[in-house]
């Protein structure tokens, strides 16, 4: 089954979705509610019968001190593996994620540097933590009304988080701290338009989960049992860009993108799925620069800023 998945910004209650969520809420643990509340009366007798057919006994001796150990194992068994099975899907490795105290570590280191010979960048500074505070206050209200977010949203903090490591490390000219300063305050605001903006959209998904069945004389015999829940998702903007020249539509290029103050790292930058024109891509909201590269020719690198305009966002990039 999908759980929780933490992911260092609160709430700890994010989702995968392009288009596929794989995030969790109350009800992904309700068939485990069911078994312990409801049908463990009726489970336990059914596992009693199986023990008594596999082991070879038509009518064992002392039937009900017999079943009564059967009920006391049974209960036991289904118990453990619910328990099990919860703790196999916990949360794991969400220190990957950074969290906004990851953040202010970066700050304030970045502050440090600026007393030292930098002072214009503290402005820039503070802004972003404003951001980064209004930011953990939404992501409290989403938490309160089981609202999930998207993975690439999470990871797309990750990426803001490794702009300010760079600026940490490479210690830049005064220019270059501030133009990506503000780059970051930009991606911050446009997440923030969008969590409080975009409308919260409803997803069924299945789910499942395995029941073990335990016999005298053999192994454990598994069961996967499947179910459906809704959960109410903040999901990522369709991006459609046309590819264009002379006012005339050109097709066969290919649309790449990176958050804007990534720019100058070739490692994040990303493709569309398809060649234009058009071509569509879900994007977490964020600021970034597009552009569109065929053969040798590519086109100059323009700002995409995504949030805060609904769900759809389409863009005409004019071609080489």
């Amino acid at each position: 089954m999908t759980s929780v998945r933490g992911i260092g910004f609160e709430p700890t209650i994010s989702a995968s979705a392009r288009l596929s969520v794989t995030g969790f809420m109350n009800a992904a643990l309700k068939p485990f509610q069911k078994i312990l509340v409801c049908d463990i009366s009726h489970f336990v007798p059914r596992v009693s019968l199986n023990l008594r057919r596999f082991s070879g006994l038509s009518s064992p001796p002392h039937r009900e001190g017999t079943e009564a150990v059967h009920r006391i194992l049974a209960v036991t068994l289904v118990l453990t593996t619910i328990v099990f099975v919860s703790a196999q899907n916990q949360p794991k490795g969400t220190a990957k994620h950074a969290t906004f105290e990851t953040f202010e570590r970066l700050i304030g280191e970045l502050r440090k540097q600026a007393s030292i010979g930098n002072m214009k960048s503290i402005l820039p500074l503070e802004e972003i933590q404003r951001d980064l505070a209004s930011l953990q206050n939404e992501q409290h209200e989403l938490a309160a009304k089981e609202i999930l977010l998207t993975e690439e949203f999470v990871t797309s903090f990750d990426l803001d988080a490794e702009v300010l490591q760079n600026l940490v490390e490479k210690q830049p000219d005064e220019q270059t701290v501030l133009t990506t300063l503000a780059y970051v305050d930009e991606d911050l605001k446009l997440k923030l338009a969008h969590i409080k903006k975009s409308p919260v959209q409803k997803v069924t998904q299945t789910g499942a989960y395995w029941v073990y069945y335990y016999y005298y004389n053999g192994g454990p015999h598994r069961v996967l049992h499947t179910y459906n829940y809704t959960v109410s998702v903040k999901s990522p903007v369709k991006v459609t860009v046309r590819t264009k020249k002379g006012g005339r539509e050109i097709t066969g290029y290919e649309v790449w993108y990176v958050a804007k103050g990534l720019i100058d790292f070739p490692k994040y930058h990303k493709r569309f799925d398809s060649l234009s024109s058009p071509t569509t891509l879900m994007l977490s909201a964020g600021a970034y620069f597009v552009w569109a590269k065929k053969d040798n020719k590519e086109s100059g690198r323009v700002p995409m800023d995504i949030g805060g305009q609904g769900l759809e966002q389409k863009y005409d990039l004019l071609t080489p």
